[in-house]
C-alpha cells in the first residue's frame, strides 16, 4: 500500500475494515502488523496464542488448510502451537543455550518444577 501513496492511518482502516489489523493496535500496544502474517516473531505468535485463542484457532485451522508452510524456513503454526504449549507446560531449554527446532524432541529438554 505504501508503494501506492497510502498513508499509513488509511492503511490501518482498511485492515481494520477487513478484518485483519493485528489485535494490539485495539488494544493501545504496539505497531504489530497483520494478526496472520508469518513475518511476525515469535514473541508476537506466543501473544496471539495467549491473548486472542479464537485468532489462534483460526490460523491453526488456516495452517491444516495451507498447502505452503507458515514460515519460509518449514515450521508450520502447528509447529509454534507445540513449541508454545510445552513452554506452558514448563518443558524449557536450558537458559544457557539459545532456542533450537530440534529441542522439542532432543534430549535438551528439562522439566523445572
Amino acid at each position: 500500500m505504501v508503494e501506492f501513496g497510502i498513508e499509513e492511518d488509511l492503511c490501518g482502516l482498511f485492515c481494520k475494515y477487513r478484518g485483519i489489523l493485528g489485535p494490539a493496535y485495539d488494544d493501545g500496544g504496539c505497531r504489530d502488523g497483520c494478526w496472520m502474517c508469518h513475518n511476525q516473531g515469535v514473541a508476537s505468535l506466543r501473544r496471539l496464542r495467549h491473548d486472542y485463542p479464537d485468532l489462534w484457532a483460526l490460523l491453526l485451522k488456516w495452517d491444516n488448510d495451507s498447502p505452503v508452510n507458515f514460515k519460509p524456513d518449514g515450521h508450520t503454526v502447528h509447529d509454534f502451537d507445540r513449541r508454545f504449549r510445552m513452554e506452558d507446560e514448563g518443558l524449557l531449554i536450558p537458559g544457557d543455550k539459545r532456542f533450537r527446532w530440534e529441542m522439542l524432541d532432543g534430549e535438551f529438554q528439562i522439566r523445572m518444577f
